[in-house]
């Protein structure tokens, strides 16, 4: 399914809750990520971490291009 999110809050120091528009809301932690993959390495940085931004209609949370997860990722309900 295509879930997309209208709005992202930031939490500290490394969770997000994300809104999507079925009216769901998840507290994201991503502190597990961060430790795990080197993927994820520089979003350790705590100011690239907050500098997140939607895209492709709120399909996909990005850190710019070399960093995105498409949203339904976080949905496990469906």
């Amino acid at each position: 399914m295509l879930y997309r999110v209208q709005k992202v809050d930031y939490i500290p120091p490394y969770s997000l809750r994300l809104h999507y528009t079925d009216g769901v809301q998840l507290r994201v932690n991503l502190m597990s990520w961060l430790r795990e993959g080197l993927v994820f390495a520089p979003l350790r940085n705590p100011e690239r971490f907050q500098n997140y931004h939607l895209e492709r209609s709120g399909q996909v949370l990005s850190w710019g291009e070399d960093l995105e997860v498409d949203v339904d990722t976080f949905r496990c309900d469906d």
